[in-house]
C-alpha cells in the first residue's frame, strides 16, 4: 500500500509528506519532480509556458500509472491530479488516499507571494473557480479527509500516520 496525498496547491502536501515519511520510514515521491525529470524543464511554469498544460497532463498520467506498481511509498501529486480519472483509478489500485481540505483563503495566505511561480494561481477569481471545481473532486476520491484548517505539517502528518495505522490492523 501506498499513502496518497491529494488537495489544492498549497494545501500542505509537500510539507506533511516530508514528515509522514519520517515517521513511517518510507520514501516520499513528488509527482511534479518526476514531470520535470522527464520533461527536461526547470519548473511547472516552464512546462506550462512551453509546452502546454495538455503535454503537462500527458507527463502526469504516465507517471502516475508507473507510480500505481510500487509500494510503501508517500505519493504527493500535483492538485490537478484529481482532474482526470485514470490519474485517480491508478493512484487508488495500490494507495489510500488522504485529502489534504483547506479553505481557499487559507491558501492563498500561506502561499502568499509564491502563488507567482504557480500558473493556474496568477488569476485569484480563476483560481478560486478553479478550487470550488476540484473540492468536491478530492472529496469523492478520498478513502480519508483531514481538515487542516488549523493544523501544522507535523499535525498533519501525526493525523494520518494514526490513520494508516488503524486501517493496517483492520486489514
Amino acid at each position: 500500500m501506498n499513502i496518497v496525498l491529494v488537495g489544492f496547491m498549497g494545501s500542505g502536501k509537500t510539507s506533511s509528506a516530508k514528515i509522514l515519511a519520517e515517521l513511517l520510514n518510507w520514501k516520499v515521491v513528488e509527482v511534479d519532480d518526476l514531470i520535470l525529470e522527464k520533461s527536461g524543464k526547470a519548473s511547472v511554469k516552464e512546462i506550462f509556458e512551453t509546452m502546454g498544460e495538455a503535454d503537462f497532463r500527458l507527463f502526469e498520467i504516465g507517471i502516475i500509472k508507473e507510480l500505481s506498481q510500487i509500494d510503501k511509498k508517500i505519493i504527493s501529486p500535483g492538485g490537478g491530479v484529481i482532474m482526470n480519472h485514470i490519474n485517480m483509478l491508478h493512484l487508488k489500485r495500490n494507495g489510500r488516499v488522504f485529502y489534504l481540505k483547506d479553505s481557499f483563503d487559507l491558501i492563498t495566505k500561506r502561499l502568499g507571494k509564491e502563488t507567482e511561480g504557480r500558473p493556474l494561481l496568477k488569476d485569484r477569481e480563476k483560481a478560486l473557480k478553479l478550487f470550488n471545481l476540484r473540492c468536491p473532486l478530492y472529496e469523492n476520491c478520498a478513502d480519508e479527509i483531514v481538515d487542516c484548517e488549523n493544523l501544522n505539517p507535523k499535525q498533519i502528518a501525526e493525523i494520518i500516520c494514526e490513520r494508516v495505522k488503524v486501517y493496517e490492523n483492520l486489514k
